[in-house]
């Protein structure tokens, strides 16, 4: 690549980058972390205070994402920018790479074109700003090709050791890279021996097998790279797949059994629920994964014919143009937050027709070429066998490039030799053209061969964005975007939980009530939590009995639902109920219930509300050794000082106060009240 080829590539590249994040920061998408994106991050930050995650969630996902997130974060704190910019530039060295790959593979024009269309491909921008581990996956797997391309001198069995290595992180950020590390040692044995193959294989074989041993060490289970294969093929093989959509099932209720301090796997914790209640025994990682391959197999023996077709269906879906969303919905963002994402969503509709042209024209070195096909037949084969989405496909991008770019020179070859021959000119026209409708989602849905574009996970994709507009406050535009949801007929409890408890938050309590009943109606499970919800809301409206009495309900529901819990004792306290609100808040203390300094200084507002002075003294002093902010133990106090005459203790406090809370009204009529007696 000529130097000037490689600086526009570059700078072009970076330019989009630099867009696409301009307008990604913009949106609701780029201010927030969620679903997978939340998992990791979080994840991550546990890694890099010490305080990694335990238990099966641990062994649930391949590991090398978080510890790579975790690295970065310890070098460059929390901002989310640090690891979207190292990740840009892992996608600008990605492309080079792909540039020389195509060297390799088809000579020197065709490298050109494929550096620049790899430096600017739209998907790898995309999730190159996710936190997510499609970039890296794809990077190590793009950096060990490389290497076994560049490996033909003396120095070949390092490189292809190296190569192994690489391809052995790869599969700890993306399990399935694995099934094409075993294509590449394949080509490797044909091409350089068996000897290379099983060094190949071993360096490989490397990463997985210290991460198994250290699993066994840690957690009792040699898992060598994840739990999750059992539950991802049933996703993608069973009554209820259409090949694309990532849903598990009983995912609604596994909502309700996760601890809810941060973000929790959902769909490992409803995997192990489901598994665990059909066996009627806690199982282990290995026994939930074993549960759901078993399950997906019983059902694919039962149903040939239709398993046929779903993999079919996901043949074409590998193999189309269209862009598939995971979490989130592309071309509504493209739409509303990122126009640039439009230009993006083109990009491969356009690219796999020339690619697939460069496959049937030939030309440059077909060897070379064979590690790029072996790859792209392994990757195809595991993404029928699981399910499609642009996020699982992208591994595969960086080894259709090279065809894509020979693919457009072959055409344009064949035009130029055929200028005086119309027939070879309309031959390579109409080849090209059948190719681009062969693979064009719209014309496939139009001729009944598909439903590519049809979006069942669509309401799913506009909740995801009205949890985040709900995160920031905005709660009419959540509400706008949970009724969009539930207008597609998906009947989700949390859906209609979540647009209720927006719907309270602004005043709307009648239609909030209205959906709070259909959570129970749609998912009575859902009961501890709706009644803790409606008792909010009463309480909010200063109905002090009816919240009580839908508090009692939750706890009838959960006798240990500890939201209800916290609220009953906040609401005894409001309504002037004293001797109850002891009762609740001693009973919270006693059981380790809600933040210790939080529910101390309520104690002791509540003693002294009753006028229980020396307990009220003691409760908030312990409120303030655990947490010195408490202002509500400082006011306590202060009151207590001030009705047992200790002036001077109750000045100090009465300073505290207002320098935790300069000004604040409630503090200030609080002391003129005990000033005055």
């Amino acid at each position: 690549m000529t130097r000037w080829t490689l600086g526009l590539a570059l700078a072009i590249g970076g330019l989009l980058r630099f867009e696409y994040l301009r307008e990604l920061s913009a949106s609701p998408f780029g201010r927030h972390l969620f679903l997978d994106a939340g998992w990791f991050s979080e994840t991550a930050a546990a890694i890099a205070s010490g305080h990694p995650i335990t238990g099966p969630e641990a062994l649930f996902r391949p590991p090398l994402y978080p510890y790579f997130l975790a690295m970065l974060l310890w070098f460059g704190g929390a901002e989310v920018l640090v690891p979207r910019l190292v990740q840009f530039a892992l996608g600008l060295v990605q492309g080079w790479m792909i540039y020389r790959i195509a060297l390799r593979t088809h000579g020197v024009l065709v490298g050109r074109i494929a550096g620049v269309l790899a430096f600017t491909f739209g998907m790898f921008i995309y999730f190159e700003a996710e936190l997510l581990t499609a970039t890296l996956a794809t990077f190590l797997g793009t950096a060990a090709v490389f290497l076994l391309l560049e490996g033909r001198d003396s120095r070949f069995p390092a490189k292809a050791a190296a190569s192994g290595v690489l391809f052995g992180l790869a599969g700890l950020a993306h399990g399935t890279l694995l099934v094409g590390a075993l294509g590449a040692a394949l080509w490797v044995s044909r091409r350089f021996g068996r000897g290379a193959a099983m060094l190949f294989v071993a360096a490989v074989l490397l990463c997985p097998g210290g991460v198994a041993v250290r699993n066994l060490v840690l957690h009792g289970e040699a898992i060598p790279v994840g739990g999750q294969g059992g539950i991802n093929f049933y996703i993608g093989n069973s009554i209820t797949a259409d090949g694309k959509s990532a849903l598990a099932p009983g995912a609604a209720e596994a909502e309700i059994s996760i601890e809810k301090e941060r973000y929790r796997d959902t769909m490992q914790a409803a995997a192990r629920l489901h598994a665990e209640r059909i066996l009627g025994r806690e199982l282990t990682v290995r026994e939930v994964d074993r549960f759901w391959y078993s399950k997906t197999f019983e059902w694919i023996s039962m149903h040939p014919r239709d398993t046929a077709a779903l993999w079919m269906r996901k043949l074409v879906y590998v193999w189309n143009g269209s862009e598939i969303g995971n979490n989130r919905d592309f071309r509504d963002q493209a739409g509303r937050f990122t126009p640039i994402l439009r230009f993006f969503l083109l990009q491969f509709s356009v690219l796999l027709p020339f690619a697939l042209y460069g496959m049937i024209r030939g030309g440059g070195r077909r060897r070379e070429q064979g590690l790029l096909a072996i790859l792209l037949l392994t990757h195809t084969v595991v993404l029928v066998a699981f399910f499609v989405c642009s996020r699982f496909r992208l591994p595969m991008i960086p080894w259709l490039i090279p065809f894509g770019a020979a693919g457009l020179v072959a055409f344009l070859r064949d035009l130029r030799a055929g200028a005086g021959s119309p027939v070879r000119v309309a031959a390579a026209s109409v080849a090209l053209t059948a190719l681009f409708l062969g693979t064009n989602a719209r014309v496939l849905e139009a001729v009944g061969m598909n439903e590519i574009l049809v979006a069942k996970d669509a309401p799913f994709h506009r909740s995801n964005l009205a949890n985040l507009y709900r995160r920031e406050g905005d709660f009419d535009a959540a509400i706008g975007e949970y009724e969009a949801a539930i207008a597609y007929g998906v009947s989700d409890p949390r859906m209609h939980l979540n647009l209720a408890n927006c719907l309270a938050q602004t005043g709307r309590s009648s239609a909030a009530r209205e959906h709070y009943r259909t959570v129970l109606e749609l998912s009575p499970g859902y009961e501890a939590v709706v009644r803790c919800d409606l008792g909010v809301l009463s309480a909010r409206e200063g109905d002090w009995e009816s919240a009580l009495r839908e508090f009692r309900r939750s706890l009838a529901a959960d006798p240990d639902h500890e939201l209800s819990l916290v609220n009953q004792a906040a609401t005894y306290l409001t309504a002037g109920r004293f001797e109850e609100a002891i009762v609740s808040y001693r009973r919270l203390v006693q059981g380790g219930i809600g933040e210790p300094a939080f529910v101390r200084s309520r104690l002791g507002l509540a003693y002294l509300e009753a006028g229980l002075l020396e307990e009220a003294e003691w409760e908030s002093l312990e409120a303030l050794r655990m947490d010195s902010g408490q202002i509500v133990a400082v006011v306590t106090l202060g009151k207590v000082y001030a009705r047992q005459g200790r002036t001077e203790a109750a000045e100090r406090m009465w300073e505290k106060a207002r320098q935790l809370a300069p000004g604040a009204p409630a503090v200030e009529q609080a002391i003129r009240d005990a000033r005055g007696g």
